[in-house]
């Protein structure tokens, strides 16, 4: 069996209450975001920043005649946001839920975490594999170092939990928006545990990019001289972002099975105007194909 997994940062912040971040054409970037969904049909959407839960129930909605499974997670109170993640898939949800990173609630934080889904097969309902998606904590104020610690701790939730998972075979899949930038010192530390799990980092491994070097521009998921949306809702200062921030990792048993890892510049867009037409989201969408 042959699947598309979707990953895409949507920075869909309409609906939410108070509002925290700007917001931008976020009706014509829903809309264009479920249309690219619906034609390009990869098997497995996983999304985040989809923060309020009227705009997540709306995309549930718009695609929920061809994606009959979804997960979202219930939003605790004492949060400035939910955990704006939203799963839909084409195959069988046999089981999912919702760890926490924070214990705590937090009115100055969102109330992130990741999802763990177990997918089924939809012929035999046999187990197909297991998925992890989250949002990890991003860098503000430049704090670089405390940032980094607290997304290595939500890294250690991650692997105590998928250490737990019955030895069985079935494939692991795990990603996200991850916050570390591609090619980093931090992305090494990353890489190191994610290998204790036996995942490889898909996009660099499918494109032969040793490390550590450069990200090559088309594995950028955050390009501030590409995309005008970064400007737009964070300032020149961010615009200057050139950073892969946006992950598959993926079991390495499956790799004879894969056929692409993309980032999609182009297949994911809106009419911003009558003569400009813009991502539909700051990051660009991640697609990976491989057979399970």
């Amino acid at each position: 069996m042959t699947i598309t997994i979707l990953f895409y940062n949507t920075h869909l912040f309409l609906d939410t209450h108070p509002v925290r971040r700007t917001i931008l054409d976020d009706e014509e970037r829903t809309d264009a975001i479920v249309s690219s969904i619906l034609r390009r049909r990869p098997e497995i959407v996983a999304l985040c920043e989809v923060w309020a839960e009227a705009r997540a129930a709306r995309v549930v909605r718009a695609l929920e005649r061809d994606y009959p499974f979804h997960f979202r997670p219930e939003g605790r109170a004492g949060f400035v946001l939910s955990s704006g993640l939203l799963l839909m898939s084409r195959l069988p949800i046999r089981h999912a839920e919702f760890s926490p990173y924070y214990d705590s609630p937090d009115p100055r934080r969102a109330d992130m975490g990741f999802i763990t889904a177990a997918l089924s097969r939809p012929d035999t309902e046999e187990l197909a594999c297991r998925l992890i998606m989250t949002h990890d904590q991003a860098t503000f104020d430049n704090d670089f170092e405390r940032y980094a610690k607290i997304r290595s701790q939500n890294r250690t939730r991650i692997i105590q939990r998928a250490n737990e998972f019955p030895a069985d075979g079935a494939p692991l899949i795990v990603t996200g928006d991850l916050n570390v930038i591609g090619e980093s010192t931090e992305y090494e530390s990353m890489r190191k545990q994610y290998e204790g799990l036996n995942l490889v980092d898909m996009w660099t491994t499918h494109h032969g990019v040793s490390q550590p070097a450069p990200t090559p521009r088309e594995g950028l998921t955050f390009s501030g001289s590409a995309n005008p949306l970064i400007e737009a809702f964070d300032g020149k200062e961010m615009a200057r972002s050139e950073e892969r921030l946006d992950y598959v990792w993926v079991s390495a048993s499956t790799w004879p099975g894969w056929r692409k890892c993309e980032v999609e510049r182009n297949a994911y867009e809106y009419q911003h105007s009558a003569t400009e037409i813009w991502p539909a989201s700051d990051h660009y969408a991640l697609e990976a194909t491989l057979e399970l």
